[in-house]
């Protein structure tokens, strides 16, 4: 058989990469899942990364090491490599992110990885990479039976976004695509109430109430404070027809962030989002 020439030169890229995987639970309470690539072949360190608060989502950091075998670039920013090359024990790197500077100081072995920024610290442990697809799917607490409703379209600044929607008993959850960000809410559902959290920011939470029946719910409606901003949210549930819209009030000011979007057969999903990206 005869092999594309781009296929066999990813398996080789692959192939050269010596690859360890981590799992652990940083200071915040995020369950994270790593796969780290140091790949001497093409002078680069990749790691890919996995974490509960949006568990479909891989993000995939990758380092561009210099000749010098000491320091690194990547997308945000660079850094600095401490050990013998290409077994580097610890690295020091810097983004520019809104603006700031955010530092991370890492350490990683055979046997573990260490990460450290000014409001995080992490400590995984390795495990064989072959259970990689299990850890990352044990990252997802969705039930088995959920029910999922998809939708496409725009939101109010005219980006386009993918909506899943996945109901269970006693939760709905509202998953946006824009581009390569993706956002989730959480409604813990008890009677007619609910309960607001979103995953990514833990301190983000609110309240408000959902309308229809267990199993066919139709709209929702809640409130959250974000520091001093409070925001209103609501929006539909189920239909051919998907709608939300957040209204919030700082400095005297109101801002709305609205979507609308239609229905789509959910064996569309990874299409649609990755059309987005």
């Amino acid at each position: 058989m005869r092999w594309p020439v781009l296929v066999v030169l990813l398996i080789a890229g692959r192939a050269s990469a010596e690859t360890r995987c981590y799992a652990g639970t940083d200071s915040t309470g995020v369950k994270v899942v790593l796969e780290r690539e140091v790949d001497r072949g093409h002078h680069e360190i990749r790691t890919h990364h996995w974490n509960d608060t949006e568990p479909t989502e891989e993000i995939v950091t990758t380092w561009t090491i210099a000749a010098d075998g000491k320091t690194f670039t990547w997308k945000r920013g660079g850094g600095t490599l401490e050990g013998p090359a290409w077994k580097w024990t610890s690295a020091h790197a810097e983004a520019q992110i809104l603006g700031e500077k955010v530092t991370t100081d890492s350490t990683f072995s055979a046997t573990k990885l260490t990460a450290k920024t000014p409001d995080m610290t992490l400590e995984a442990t390795a495990f064989d990479c072959k259970q990689l697809a299990k850890r990352i799917a044990a990252l997802d607490d969705t039930a088995a039976d959920a029910r999922h409703a998809c939708y496409a379209g725009k939101d109010s600044d005219g980006n386009n976004v993918v909506i899943d929607e996945i109901t269970e008993p006693k939760r709905v959850q509202v998953v946006t695509t824009r581009g390569r960000m993706m956002g989730r809410i959480v409604m813990s559902i008890e009677g007619a109430k609910i309960f607001i959290k979103n995953p990514k920011y833990r301190s983000w939470t609110g309240a408000g109430t959902i309308t229809g029946k267990p199993g066919a719910y139709t709209g929702f409606e809640y409130t959250v404070t974000i520091g001093n901003i409070d925001l209103r949210s609501e929006g539909t549930l189920g239909g051919p027809h998907f709608t939300y819209k957040t209204t919030g009030q700082t400095g005297g000011v109101t801002n709305v962030m609205a979507v609308e979007a239609d229905a789509f057969d959910c064996k569309d999903l990874a299409a649609k989002r990755a059309a987005l990206r």
